[in-house]
């Protein structure tokens, strides 16, 4: 039998996903169907609702907010056998992009009841779940910056904002990366390694990642001046950053990074922390809620 868990942060989209509650009981008191619906109260709560919700017999829990919801609710989610749903009402909502969601919102409500589902891989970084992408680097600055400014702007434009801000100060670093034991050193403005194709709200940094391959890509930005990272910038929302030759494009199953300084972590949108990072590809691991 079917029960829902809804896990809704009231601050996602400034209060988009709290005002999706009186849609979710619409939809459902019409199901003969258990349901509850939970709000955090605080940065971190999702996790914890996650791994109470399974404790209590939910079976599908969802995720009512972006991708720093949705990032919480898998890491209480882990491995589990329970079914991962999301409601996307945040400022990026690129996990839902990749799963191709509609923007309706009683079409996502349907699906969600229907529970069509597909297992996918799930990432992990320092023992830390992510879904779509995890980065250190300019990326990792910029979401600090971008989190300011989402007070302010939000959608795609605080990132945007974020980005300009960042790149004024910013100056490249020296790592030493490892791809299935491969070592390499280099000066780099950032590396994402994605499970899924986008972040960012929208940006398509690793075009051709898949969710079930078994792999994570890495896509690795090396040094480049400013002017020239600002108009790569404006060709990664549709993926045509691959041609220009300080972008470079690896897969590997487990990636270490490891940075002459202590480097921000960033996975899915969320600062979780500094280098060493290790990552891994969970093969599988987890049920979704697909169209």
């Amino acid at each position: 039998m079917k029960k829902y868990l809804f896990i809704v942060n009231p601050i996602a989209g400034k209060g988009k996903a709290l005002e999706l509650v009186p849609k979710i009981r619409e939809s459902f008191d019409k199901e003969k169907v258990e349901y509850r619906i939970k709000v955090t109260k605080e940065k971190g709560e999702g996790e914890k609702l996650a791994k109470e919700g399974i404790k209590e017999g939910f079976n599908h829990i969802i995720a009512v907010g972006g991708d720093g919801t949705a990032y919480e609710v898998v890491n209480g989610i882990r491995e589990e056998d329970v079914v991962l749903g999301i409601l996307p009402s945040g400022t990026g909502n690129d996990f839902a992009r990749m799963l191709m969601l509609p923007k309706e919102y009683n079409e996502i409500l349907e699906i969600i009841k229907a529970s069509r589902k597909r297992k996918i891989d799930i990432g992990l970084i320092n023992n830390r779940y992510f879904l779509n992408c995890s980065s250190v680097g300019i990326d990792a600055e910029i979401v600090k910056e971008t989190e300011y400014i989402k007070k302010y702007i939000s959608g795609t434009l605080a990132y945007i904002v974020g980005v300009l801000k960042t790149l004024i100060k910013y100056k490249y670093k020296n790592i030493r990366i490892e791809i299935d034991g491969r070592l390499m050193h280099r000066e780099i403005e950032l590396v994402a390694v994605g499970n899924g194709k986008y972040y960012g709200g929208g940006m398509k940094i690793n075009p051709m990642a898949d969710l079930d391959d078994g792999l994570l890509d890495v896509c690795i930005v090396n040094k480049i001046s400013k002017i020239k990272f600002a108009a790569l910038f404006l060709t990664v929302f549709k993926g045509k950053h691959l041609g220009i030759k300080e972008v470079e494009i690896l897969r590997g199953k487990e990636i270490k990074i490891i940075g002459d300084d202590y480097l921000m972590l960033n996975a899915d949108g969320d600062i979780i922390g500094t280098t060493p990072a290790e990552i891994k590809i969970g093969k599988r691991a987890i049920e979704v809620i697909i169209p």
